[in-house]
Protein backbone atom coordinates (compact mmCIF):
# COMPACT_ATOMS: atom_id res chain seq x y z
CA UNK A 1 0.00 0.00 0.00
CA UNK A 2 1.46 2.96 -1.07
CA UNK A 3 0.97 5.93 1.14
CA UNK A 4 -0.62 3.88 3.88
CA UNK A 5 -0.90 6.49 6.50
CA UNK A 6 -3.55 8.75 4.65
CA UNK A 7 -6.93 8.45 5.46
CA UNK A 8 -7.36 5.48 3.01
CA UNK A 9 -4.80 3.54 4.25
CA UNK A 10 -5.48 3.69 7.86
CA UNK A 11 -9.25 2.96 7.06
CA UNK A 12 -7.42 -0.60 4.73
CA UNK A 13 -5.03 -1.25 7.85
CA UNK A 14 -8.08 -1.27 9.99
CA UNK A 15 -10.28 -3.70 8.23
CA UNK A 16 -8.01 -6.49 7.40
CA UNK A 17 -5.51 -8.89 9.04
CA UNK A 18 -2.75 -6.08 8.48
CA UNK A 19 -0.02 -8.57 9.06
CA UNK A 20 -0.52 -9.58 5.46
CA UNK A 21 0.65 -6.15 4.02
CA UNK A 22 3.41 -3.83 3.47
CA UNK A 23 2.57 -0.36 3.94
CA UNK A 24 5.00 2.76 2.13
CA UNK A 25 5.15 5.99 3.04
CA UNK A 26 7.09 8.58 4.32
CA UNK A 27 6.41 8.52 7.62
CA UNK A 28 5.42 5.75 10.00
CA UNK A 29 2.29 6.17 12.27
CA UNK A 30 0.37 4.80 14.86
CA UNK A 31 -1.15 1.67 12.53
CA UNK A 32 2.27 1.57 11.17
CA UNK A 33 2.76 -1.01 13.77
CA UNK A 34 0.37 -3.49 12.87
CA UNK A 35 1.84 -4.59 9.26
CA UNK A 36 3.61 -7.34 8.09
CA UNK A 37 6.10 -4.67 6.97
CA UNK A 38 6.26 -1.17 5.99
CA UNK A 39 9.42 0.56 4.25
CA UNK A 40 10.01 4.92 4.55
CA UNK A 41 10.54 6.43 1.26
CA UNK A 42 9.49 9.17 -0.96
CA UNK A 43 6.81 8.16 -3.76
CA UNK A 44 9.70 8.80 -6.46
CA UNK A 45 12.35 6.99 -4.90
CA UNK A 46 12.51 3.85 -7.08
CA UNK A 47 15.00 2.18 -4.78
CA UNK A 48 12.77 2.24 -1.90
CA UNK A 49 9.66 1.86 -3.78
CA UNK A 50 11.36 -1.69 -5.55
CA UNK A 51 11.96 -2.79 -1.41
CA UNK A 52 8.36 -2.16 -0.46
CA UNK A 53 6.81 -3.97 -3.83
CA UNK A 54 9.28 -6.93 -4.76
CA UNK A 55 7.32 -10.27 -3.86
CA UNK A 56 3.69 -8.54 -3.28
CA UNK A 57 0.85 -9.95 -4.93
CA UNK A 58 -0.61 -6.16 -5.81
CA UNK A 59 0.44 -2.73 -5.49
CA UNK A 60 -2.77 -0.23 -4.29
CA UNK A 61 -1.48 3.16 -4.90
CA UNK A 62 -2.69 5.80 -2.75
CA UNK A 63 0.02 8.32 -3.34
CA UNK A 64 0.15 8.61 -7.22
CA UNK A 65 -0.58 12.66 -8.38
CA UNK A 66 1.05 12.62 -12.36
CA UNK A 67 3.08 10.84 -14.66
CA UNK A 68 6.20 11.70 -12.51
CA UNK A 69 4.85 9.70 -10.13
CA UNK A 70 3.71 7.12 -12.38
CA UNK A 71 7.67 7.05 -14.28
CA UNK A 72 8.71 6.03 -10.53
CA UNK A 73 6.35 3.05 -10.30
CA UNK A 74 7.11 1.64 -14.00
CA UNK A 75 10.69 2.04 -13.21
CA UNK A 76 10.54 0.04 -10.15
CA UNK A 77 8.13 -2.70 -10.79
CA UNK A 78 10.69 -3.05 -14.47
CA UNK A 79 13.64 -3.66 -11.39
CA UNK A 80 11.28 -6.33 -9.26
CA UNK A 81 12.67 -9.79 -9.35
CA UNK A 82 9.02 -11.14 -8.76
CA UNK A 83 6.89 -8.25 -9.99
CA UNK A 84 2.97 -7.88 -8.59
CA UNK A 85 0.46 -8.73 -11.15
CA UNK A 86 -2.22 -6.30 -10.75
CA UNK A 87 -2.00 -2.50 -9.45
CA UNK A 88 -5.00 -0.80 -8.34
CA UNK A 89 -4.76 2.90 -8.65
CA UNK A 90 -6.85 5.26 -5.83
CA UNK A 91 -7.90 7.74 -8.34
CA UNK A 92 -9.90 10.89 -8.08
CA UNK A 93 -13.16 12.28 -9.89
CA UNK A 94 -11.16 15.63 -10.46
CA UNK A 95 -9.60 13.36 -13.32
CA UNK A 96 -13.36 13.99 -15.03
CA UNK A 97 -15.31 17.18 -15.48
CA UNK A 98 -17.46 17.78 -12.60
CA UNK A 99 -20.53 16.93 -15.20
CA UNK A 100 -19.65 14.15 -15.49
CA UNK A 101 -19.34 12.88 -11.46
CA UNK A 102 -22.71 11.53 -11.22
CA UNK A 103 -22.55 8.68 -14.68
CA UNK A 104 -20.28 5.58 -14.56
CA UNK A 105 -18.28 5.47 -17.50
CA UNK A 106 -19.23 2.94 -19.56
CA UNK A 107 -15.77 1.79 -20.88
CA UNK A 108 -12.23 2.87 -20.59
CA UNK A 109 -12.13 4.33 -24.44
CA UNK A 110 -15.20 6.72 -22.87
CA UNK A 111 -13.51 7.83 -20.08
CA UNK A 112 -10.43 8.65 -22.12
CA UNK A 113 -12.99 10.43 -24.77
CA UNK A 114 -13.94 13.06 -22.13
CA UNK A 115 -12.92 16.54 -22.45
CA UNK A 116 -10.38 16.71 -19.82
CA UNK A 117 -10.50 18.61 -16.96
CA UNK A 118 -8.07 21.74 -17.11
CA UNK A 119 -7.00 22.01 -13.27
CA UNK A 120 -3.26 20.44 -13.00
CA UNK A 121 -4.62 17.91 -10.05
CA UNK A 122 -7.46 16.21 -12.54
CA UNK A 123 -5.28 16.27 -15.58
CA UNK A 124 -2.30 14.94 -13.67
CA UNK A 125 -4.49 12.15 -12.35
CA UNK A 126 -5.90 11.01 -15.07
CA UNK A 127 -2.06 11.01 -16.83
CA UNK A 128 -1.35 8.94 -14.36
CA UNK A 129 -3.85 6.46 -15.17
CA UNK A 130 -3.03 6.47 -18.81
CA UNK A 131 0.52 6.04 -18.48
CA UNK A 132 0.23 3.12 -15.98
CA UNK A 133 -2.28 1.31 -18.25
CA UNK A 134 -0.17 2.14 -21.08
CA UNK A 135 3.30 0.86 -19.76
CA UNK A 136 2.43 -2.16 -17.64
CA UNK A 137 -0.15 -3.85 -20.49
CA UNK A 138 2.82 -5.27 -21.74
CA UNK A 139 4.24 -6.17 -18.82
CA UNK A 140 1.19 -8.25 -18.25
CA UNK A 141 0.76 -6.48 -15.08
CA UNK A 142 -3.26 -5.54 -14.88
CA UNK A 143 -3.82 -2.22 -14.01
CA UNK A 144 -7.55 -1.15 -12.23
CA UNK A 145 -8.63 2.40 -10.59
CA UNK A 146 -11.05 3.46 -8.82
CA UNK A 147 -12.63 7.63 -8.94
CA UNK A 148 -12.79 8.67 -5.46
CA UNK A 149 -15.13 11.72 -4.71
CA UNK A 150 -14.02 13.28 -1.70
CA UNK A 151 -14.43 11.12 1.40
CA UNK A 152 -15.67 11.01 4.74
CA UNK A 153 -13.13 9.70 7.41
CA UNK A 154 -14.83 9.67 11.33
CA UNK A 155 -10.95 9.69 12.48
CA UNK A 156 -10.09 12.95 10.98
CA UNK A 157 -10.42 16.05 13.29
CA UNK A 158 -8.79 18.48 11.41
CA UNK A 159 -10.80 18.62 8.07
CA UNK A 160 -13.09 21.59 6.30
CA UNK A 161 -15.95 19.89 8.68
CA UNK A 162 -14.18 21.35 11.64
CA UNK A 163 -14.18 24.61 10.35
CA UNK A 164 -17.84 24.96 8.95
CA UNK A 165 -18.68 24.06 13.02
CA UNK A 166 -16.59 27.01 14.35
CA UNK A 167 -18.02 29.17 11.63
CA UNK A 168 -21.39 28.13 13.35
CA UNK A 169 -20.65 28.61 16.36
CA UNK A 170 -19.14 32.02 15.30
CA UNK A 171 -22.64 33.24 13.94
CA UNK A 172 -21.33 32.77 10.11
CA UNK A 173 -23.18 31.44 7.26
CA UNK A 174 -21.57 28.54 5.35
CA UNK A 175 -20.85 28.40 2.12
CA UNK A 176 -20.82 25.06 -0.14
CA UNK A 177 -19.03 25.99 -3.56
CA UNK A 178 -19.73 23.39 -5.97
CA UNK A 179 -17.47 20.45 -7.13
CA UNK A 180 -14.75 18.32 -5.83
CA UNK A 181 -13.60 21.60 -3.14
CA UNK A 182 -16.70 20.85 -1.36
CA UNK A 183 -14.67 18.17 1.80
CA UNK A 184 -18.51 16.73 2.10
CA UNK A 185 -18.79 15.78 -1.68
CA UNK A 186 -18.65 12.08 0.32
CA UNK A 187 -18.56 8.35 0.29
CA UNK A 188 -17.46 6.84 3.57
CA UNK A 189 -14.04 6.21 3.46
CA UNK A 190 -13.82 2.49 4.51
CA UNK A 191 -16.19 2.28 1.86
CA UNK A 192 -13.34 3.58 -0.47
CA UNK A 193 -10.92 1.10 1.27
CA UNK A 194 -12.88 -1.98 1.27
CA UNK A 195 -13.67 -1.37 -2.55
CA UNK A 196 -10.23 -0.89 -3.26
CA UNK A 197 -8.75 -3.97 -1.38
CA UNK A 198 -11.72 -5.79 -3.75
CA UNK A 199 -10.00 -5.03 -6.57
CA UNK A 200 -6.44 -5.77 -5.14
CA UNK A 201 -7.47 -9.12 -4.14
CA UNK A 202 -9.98 -9.86 -6.92
CA UNK A 203 -10.08 -13.84 -8.28
CA UNK A 204 -12.35 -15.30 -11.02
CA UNK A 205 -13.23 -18.06 -8.81
CA UNK A 206 -13.85 -16.19 -5.50
CA UNK A 207 -16.14 -13.93 -7.66
CA UNK A 208 -18.27 -15.67 -10.15
CA UNK A 209 -21.55 -12.61 -10.00
CA UNK A 210 -18.63 -10.30 -10.85
CA UNK A 211 -17.75 -8.29 -14.21
CA UNK A 212 -14.77 -9.49 -15.77
CA UNK A 213 -11.64 -7.41 -15.13
CA UNK A 214 -9.62 -6.42 -17.74
CA UNK A 215 -6.21 -5.24 -17.67
CA UNK A 216 -7.45 -1.98 -18.10
CA UNK A 217 -10.37 -0.94 -15.59
CA UNK A 218 -12.19 1.90 -14.49
CA UNK A 219 -14.77 1.72 -11.62
CA UNK A 220 -16.26 4.79 -9.87
CA UNK A 221 -17.90 6.07 -6.82
CA UNK A 222 -19.42 8.75 -7.59
CA UNK A 223 -22.23 11.71 -6.58
CA UNK A 224 -25.90 9.80 -7.74
CA UNK A 225 -28.21 9.72 -5.48
CA UNK A 226 -29.11 11.40 -2.07
CA UNK A 227 -28.32 13.16 0.33
CA UNK A 228 -27.12 16.52 -0.89
CA UNK A 229 -24.46 18.27 0.52
CA UNK A 230 -26.18 20.58 2.45
CA UNK A 231 -28.60 18.01 4.29
CA UNK A 232 -24.75 16.18 5.28
CA UNK A 233 -23.24 19.75 6.61
CA UNK A 234 -26.63 20.41 8.81
CA UNK A 235 -26.58 16.86 10.15
CA UNK A 236 -22.94 17.79 10.99
CA UNK A 237 -23.78 21.00 12.66
CA UNK A 238 -26.84 19.31 14.35
CA UNK A 239 -24.29 16.67 15.60
CA UNK A 240 -21.98 19.50 17.33
CA UNK A 241 -24.89 21.43 18.46
CA UNK A 242 -24.44 24.24 16.32
CA UNK A 243 -26.90 25.88 13.43
CA UNK A 244 -26.15 28.02 10.59
CA UNK A 245 -27.19 29.56 7.26
CA UNK A 246 -25.94 26.87 4.46
CA UNK A 247 -25.64 28.64 1.10
CA UNK A 248 -23.76 27.85 -2.33
CA UNK A 249 -20.62 29.06 -2.91
CA UNK A 250 -21.30 32.05 -4.86
CA UNK A 251 -23.35 33.23 -1.59
CA UNK A 252 -26.66 32.46 -2.59
CA UNK A 253 -29.31 30.52 -0.65
CA UNK A 254 -29.23 26.61 -0.19
CA UNK A 255 -30.89 24.73 -3.14
CA UNK A 256 -27.81 26.14 -6.29
CA UNK A 257 -24.15 24.20 -6.79
CA UNK A 258 -22.91 22.89 -3.99
CA UNK A 259 -25.00 22.75 -1.10
CA UNK A 260 -27.70 20.86 -3.54
CA UNK A 261 -24.61 18.06 -5.21
CA UNK A 262 -25.80 14.42 -3.96
CA UNK A 263 -23.59 11.47 -3.20
CA UNK A 264 -23.89 7.91 -3.18
CA UNK A 265 -22.05 4.91 -4.28
CA UNK A 266 -22.36 3.98 -8.09
CA UNK A 267 -22.37 0.76 -9.97
CA UNK A 268 -19.35 -0.60 -7.06
CA UNK A 269 -22.74 -0.53 -4.72
CA UNK A 270 -24.47 -3.67 -6.92
CA UNK A 271 -21.42 -5.60 -7.66
CA UNK A 272 -19.97 -5.24 -4.18
CA UNK A 273 -23.03 -5.33 -1.81
CA UNK A 274 -21.44 -6.35 1.16
CA UNK A 275 -19.19 -3.36 1.05
CA UNK A 276 -19.63 -1.25 4.16
CA UNK A 277 -22.57 1.65 3.13
CA UNK A 278 -22.57 3.42 6.29
CA UNK A 279 -25.79 5.87 6.35
CA UNK A 280 -23.83 9.09 5.60
CA UNK A 281 -26.53 11.57 7.57
CA UNK A 282 -26.19 9.20 10.41
CA UNK A 283 -21.95 9.71 9.90
CA UNK A 284 -22.19 13.19 9.72
CA UNK A 285 -23.90 13.38 12.84
CA UNK A 286 -21.45 11.63 14.85
CA UNK A 287 -18.86 13.04 12.99
CA UNK A 288 -20.07 16.64 13.92
CA UNK A 289 -20.24 15.73 17.86
CA UNK A 290 -16.61 14.21 17.87
CA UNK A 291 -15.36 17.44 16.04
CA UNK A 292 -17.29 19.51 18.44
CA UNK A 293 -15.77 18.08 21.36
CA UNK A 294 -12.26 18.53 19.99
CA UNK A 295 -13.27 22.06 19.52
CA UNK A 296 -14.30 22.45 23.13
CA UNK A 297 -10.91 20.34 24.30
CA UNK A 298 -8.82 22.83 22.20
CA UNK A 299 -10.81 25.83 23.48
CA UNK A 300 -10.67 24.86 27.24
CA UNK A 301 -6.63 24.13 26.37
CA UNK A 302 -5.94 27.97 25.38
CA UNK A 303 -8.08 28.70 28.59
CA UNK A 304 -5.98 27.40 30.92
CA UNK A 305 -2.93 29.21 32.75
CA UNK A 306 0.21 28.95 31.46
Amino acid sequence: MLGITGRVGRAIVAGVDAAGLVGFARHTNAASADLGRFVAGDRRDVAALVAAIDGTDAVVDLAGHDVDDAEALIAALARCAVPPRRVVLASSLAERLPSRWAQHPASVAELDDEAAPEDDYGAGKRALRRRLAAALGPLAIDVHALLLPQLHALDDLNGRERAYIAAARAGRSIELPGGGTTRPAVVATDTAAAALLALATWRPALNTTAPTLGHNTVWQLAPADRPTLGALVAALLRGAGATAVIASGNGRPLGHSGADETVDGAPLRAWLPALPWPDLIDRHAVHGAALGAALDAALDATRRPA
